[in-house]
C-alpha cells in the first residue's frame, strides 16, 4: 500500500471516496495488447462517466516508458465475499456484472465476440484508489493505491438478462490445477504452436515453426488443424497441367506425388506415385483433399469457411509481400472492409493454418518438400523429407523404453 494512502487513512476523516477498478483479462491476453484487457470501473459517486488510472507497471508504449494511463469505462459491478483467514479453505469471492445483455456483453463483443462461459480461467484485478488520486502524479512514478487483488473466474454461478455473476478464486486455488503444472500427454504436443519467437518478442512455447510457415527453402507450407494443406487457388486452371499450373481430375491419367487435381469445388493432392484410376474421394490414403485460398481483398464477398491470406495482428507490411503473413478462415459471412480484415480475436475471422497437435503434424512441416522445383511455391509435396530430423519437441517419446 502506498504511503500517502496510509497518511490519508491516518486522518480524523478521509476527504475522498474510494474508487474500485477491474480488469479483466480476455481468453486471448498473451498477446498483450490493449484490446486483450477490458477496463472498467463501478461508477464514482453515481457518475458513470469514463476515468482515467495509470498502471501499477512501467511498460514501452508507441517509444515511451512510463506508467501508461489507462482509461477505465463505467459499467456497474459489485465484488463480495472477500476474506482473508488463516484456517480453513479460501474465500471465493463472488463479482456480478449488471446489465449483462448490453453494456458488459458489447464490451466483449467490440473485443473480440468471447461468451461468458469463454471468460473461466480468466484473470480479475481489482484495483482500489481514492477518487483524488486517479488521475494526479507523474507518470514517470507508479500510482497510489491499495494492495492489488488477483483472482481467476473458476464459474459462471449465475447468468440473465439483469446481471452475469462469476465465481472468482485465489490463482492457488483452482480445482483442475495441479502440481507440476505442465502435465504430459502421450499422443499430443503441449506447446503452443509457432509460441517460440525469433525476433525477441516474449516467447509462449519452443514451437520453432516459423510464424510465416516458410522453410527458407522457397517453400511456405500451410496446413490446417486436420494437416491439410492450404494452397493457392491461382495455381488451379481447367487447362492442361504444366510447371505453374494443375488441372482437373482425369481417371486415365497418372499421377505422382508431386500432383494436385480438383474436381468440381474440391481439390486433392497425390500421396504416391504411378497413382492411375483412383477416384479421389474414394481413395483415402492415396489422396488428400487439400484447401485453397486467395489474398484477402476489400470490398469482396466472403461465406463462411472461406480461407484468405492476411499479415496477422501486429504486423503491418503488406500482406501480398510480408514473410509474415497467414491463413484465416471466415467465421460469419460478410462483405470485406477496412475494419475487419483478419486479425487476432476477430468476431469474422479465426487462423486458419493451425496445428493437429500430433507428431504427424510437425513431420508433415519440417518435412515439407516443394511440389514442383522452381514453381509453386505454396504447394507442398505429397511425399516428405524422411532425411529430415524433427526438432525435440513437447512429446514424451516415440517408442516404449524398458
Amino acid at each position: 500500500m502506498s504511503n500517502l494512502i496510509a497518511t490519508d487513512l491516518q486522518k480524523q476523516e478521509v476527504d475522498s471516496g474510494l474508487v474500485e477498478l477491474f480488469i479483466l483479462d480476455l481468453p486471448d491476453h498473451l498477446a498483450e495488447s490493449d484490446n486483450s484487457r477490458l477496463y472498467f470501473h463501478a461508477g464514482t459517486d453515481e457518475d458513470l462517466s469514463n476515468i482515467t488510472f495509470r498502471d501499477n507497471y512501467s511498460s514501452t508504449i508507441s517509444g515511451s516508458t512510463q506508467f501508461h494511463a489507462r482509461t477505465y469505462v463505467a459499467l456497474p459491478a459489485s465484488l463480495e465475499g472477500i476474506s482473508i483467514d488463516s484456517e480453513g479453505a479460501s474465500a471465493r469471492p463472488t463479482i456480478t456484472i449488471a446489465n449483462a445483455a448490453t453494456l458488459f456483453r458489447n464490451s466483449l463483443e467490440s473485443n473480440g465476440g468471447f461468451t461468458n462461459k469463454d471468460l473461466i480461467n480468466c484473470r480479475v484485478t481489482k484495483r482500489t484508489t481514492l477518487k483524488k488520486h486517479l488521475a494526479s502524479g507523474s507518470a514517470n512514478v507508479a500510482p497510489v493505491e491499495f494492495p492489488v487483488s488477483i483472482y481467476i473466474i473458476d464459474r459462471v454461478s449465475s447468468e440473465d438478462s439483469i446481471f452475469v455473476q462469476f465465481e472468482l478464486t485465489t490463482p492457488y486455488d483452482l480445482e483442475t490445477i495441479t502440481l507440476p503444472r505442465r502435465v504430459v500427454i502421450g499422443k499430443y504436443c503441449t506447446w503452443e504452436y509457432q509460441g517460440f519467437e525469433e525476433d525477441g518478442l516474449k516467447k509462449r512455447g519452443a514451437c520453432s515453426w516459423r510464424r510465416n510457415s516458410s522453410l527458407g527453402t522457397g517453400l511456405t507450407a500451410y496446413f490446417d488443424e486436420q494437416d491439410r494443406p492450404l494452397v493457392p487457388a491461382s495455381m488451379f486452371h481447367t487447362g492442361a497441367a504444366s510447371t505453374t499450373k494443375y488441372s482437373t481430375y482425369a481417371a486415365g491419367t497418372t499421377y505422382t506425388v508431386n500432383d494436385y487435381v480438383f474436381i468440381g469445388t474440391r481439390y486433392w493432392l497425390s500421396l504416391m506415385d504411378n497413382n492411375v484410376g483412383n477416384n479421389p474421394p474414394d481413395s483415402k490414403g492415396i489422396w488428400e483433399e487439400a484447401k485453397v485460398w486467395a489474398e484477402w481483398a476489400v470490398n469482396s464477398t466472403y461465406v463462411v469457411g472461406a480461407l484468405v491470406r492476411h499479415a496477422p495482428i501486429g504486423h503491418t507490411l503488406d500482406a501480398n509481400t510480408s514473410l509474415d503473413a497467414t491463413i484465416w478462415k471466415c467465421r460469419l459471412a460478410h462483405t470485406s472492409a477496412t475494419t475487419n480484415k483478419p486479425v487476432n480475436r476477430s468476431s469474422f475471422w479465426v487462423r486458419g493454418d493451425i496445428c493437429g497437435k500430433e507428431l504427424g503434424s510437425c513431420a508433415i512441416r519440417y518435412g515439407a518438400q516443394r511440389a514442383k522445383v522452381g514453381t509453386l511455391e505454396f504447394a507442398p509435396s505429397g511425399e516428405e523429407d524422411s532425411s529430415v530430423s524433427l526438432p525435440f519437441g513437447a512429446f514424451p517419446g516415440t517408442d516404449r523404453f524398458k
